[in-house]
């Protein structure tokens, strides 16, 4: 019995390192330094990886992560970084949620590059689909803008790109407004209402 046990013990230990080495794949967050510069979908830890539940507009998805140890199977909200599609009511903003659902579509397993959560509670993280970053396609294929033009330069030029090409928002004769422009404007709109409804 003792002999037996020796000789099993490397095997052991050999699957417990591979266990190990699994479950160190993900779970693992990056820096908020380096998340303001470049990443890579092959090298950079993984936070989560699982299968896509739904695209909510151009720049926001859920994921339900694989199975954890505790059997949670519930979703979650990521946001991808440094871009800003258009909104749903904007110009452009249903064709640039069909343009992610289309390159994510329902049960396609994606792994996400994270540093934390928002204050919406929402992951915030580069979305890798294998070794592709989502979010740079989007830029270059013209679905985005940079989140307040301060994205690495991978992305800006991607988009400078996508802007000459004249694809996706950047189509000759359009005169997009920037997302978070059009977020300012639509809130002091809703704003001035209010308050004409109070002098009313």
């Amino acid at each position: 019995m003792a002999s037996y046990l020796c000789s099993s013990a490397p095997v052991l230990l050999l699957i417990i390192f591979i266990g190990s080495t699994a479950a160190a794949s993900t779970g693992r967050k990056i820096s908020w330094r380096q998340a303001k510069g470049r990443v890579n979908c092959t090298t950079d830890p993984k936070y989560l990886c699982g299968r896509v539940k739904s695209v909510h507009d151009g720049d926001s998805l859920r994921i339900i992560p694989e199975t954890n140890d505790d059997g949670d199977r519930a979703s979650v909200r990521v946001r991808l970084m440094q871009i800003d599609a258009p909104e749903l009511s904007q110009a452009h903003g249903r064709d640039s949620r069909k343009a992610l659902a289309s390159r994510l579509p329902r049960g396609t397993r994606v792994c996400v590059i994270s540093p934390g959560r928002d204050s919406y509670h929402r992951i915030l993280g580069f979305v890798c689909l294998a070794k592709d970053d989502i979010a740079y396609r989007m830029l270059a294929e013209g679905h985005a803008w940079c989140y307040h033009n301060t994205c690495n330069l991978r992305y800006k030029a991607a988009t400078s790109a996508a802007r000459v090409a004249g694809l996706g928002l950047w189509t000759p004769g359009q005169t997009p407004m920037a997302p978070w422009a059009y977020r300012r404007f639509q809130r002091r709109r809703a704003r001035k209402h209010r308050q004409q409804g109070k002098k009313e």
